[in-house]
C-alpha cells in the first residue's frame, strides 16, 4: 500500500473591526503571526463549524516516501496497523 499526504482546504471567516478591507486583512494577519490567543480561538471554533458543515475541499494527494505516522498525530493510522 502507498502513503499519501492529502490536501484538505477549509474555508472560514473571522469578524474584525477595521478601517478598510486591507486593514482588516492586515489586522488578522498580524494577530495570527503574533500568536494572538483570542484570534486563534475564534478561527479554531470557526474551522470546526466549517468542517461540520462541509465547507472544505479535498484537492490533491501527494505521494510520500515514508509512512505518515511519523509526522502525524492521527491515531486512526496507528490503530489500523496493529
Amino acid at each position: 500500500m502507498n502513503t499519501y499526504n492529502v490536501v484538505v482546504s477549509v474555508s472560514t471567516t473571522v469578524c474584525i473591526d477595521a478601517e478598510s478591507p486591507d486593514d482588516a486583512i492586515e489586522k488578522v494577519s498580524q494577530a495570527l503571526n503574533n500568536g494572538d490567543v483570542n484570534m486563534s480561538t475564534d478561527i479554531a471554533n470557526n474551522i470546526g463549524y466549517s468542517m461540520r458543515n462541509g465547507h472544505y475541499e479535498v484537492t490533491d494527494a501527494i505521494p510520500m516516501d515514508e509512512d505518515c505516522d511519523e509526522d502525524s498525530d492521527n491515531e486512526e493510522n496507528d490503530e489500523s496497523e496493529e
